[in-house]
């Protein structure tokens, strides 16, 4: 390889993992922001697209790309709270309003869940939760509802309540409506990285009249460590976006809620 070869193969390969970095970040990017932030034409980007997509590091999706997650590794609760914020704000928007008046409910875990705090609008609502975020969330901003933390052994990575306390308390409960997160969504199962934090959800789930799942497009078609719950035995799914091709396979499992309806 002569020199001008070596050198652009070097540029190339800067940008690859430049572009890493930006997708790291933000979750999606789209291939007009990538130009523009490396200051290369739209063709460059889709041609290092490409080759990270023969070296499946990266999906293509509607103009843009994000990251393949070729195994599932935990998060913190702060590295969850910022990833994919604008789109868990955008399906925490969605599924507000359409928790029912005086309803008793369930809370599980997950950053987007945490965020439904911001856009209650209920007079009243009686919430349990083992999610510490959750919990000091809403018992701040909303004090005229029952918010209750349930007992046990406190995960400081993720701020979530698990163990024997916290399944004998939610095992007796019942809830008009348990809404949950995954970090996985499949049209066979929800799942979830941490085993004693999925069985927590699928107690509540299972003494819930109502079973909701939210969670933005980066976890369908993912399958974490440990399924804990049937998709077709809820009866909604929330999410940003997805395919038509993902619509149209979870919409046979699960009534599919998308932003803006799409």
């Amino acid at each position: 390889m002569d020199r001008k070869g070596w050198e652009q193969a070097m540029s190339q390969t800067q940008r690859l993992i430049q572009i890493k970095e930006i997708i790291e970040q933000q979750g999606f990017t789209t291939i007009n922001d990538l130009a523009e932030r490396l200051d290369v034409s739209t063709m460059t980007i889709r041609r290092d697209l490409a080759k990270m997509v023969e070296r499946n590091e990266v999906r293509l999706l509607r103009g843009g790309a994000e990251l393949v997650e070729k195994f599932l590794a935990e998060r913190t609760i702060n590295e969850k709270s910022v990833l994919n914020l604008d789109a868990k704000k955008a399906i925490a928007k969605l599924v507000a309003p359409l928790i029912p008046e005086d309803s008793v409910i369930y809370l599980g875990t997950g950053s987007t869940v945490a965020l439904l705090s911001d856009y209650l609008t209920q007079h009243f609502l009686r919430i349990t939760t083992n999610s510490l975020t959750a919990f000091s969330r809403i018992a701040n901003a909303h004090p005229d509802y029952e918010v209750t933390l349930s007992g046990g052994r406190l995960r400081p990575k993720s701020g979530v309540l698990i163990g024997g306390v916290t399944d004998t308390i939610l095992e007796r409960l019942n809830f008009d409506l348990a809404i949950v997160s995954a970090d996985g969504v499949t049209t066979a199962a929800i799942s979830d990285i941490i085993v004693e934090e999925g069985r927590a959800q699928s107690l509540a789930l299972k003494n819930a009249k109502e079973r909701w799942v939210i969670a933005d497009h980066s976890k369908l078609d993912q399958a974490a460590y440990f399924p804990f719950f049937e998709l077709q035995t809820m009866q909604r799914l929330f999410t940003d976006r997805v395919t038509s091709d993902q619509l149209r396979r979870y919409q046979g499992v699960i009534n599919v809620n998308t932003v803006g309806g799409e």
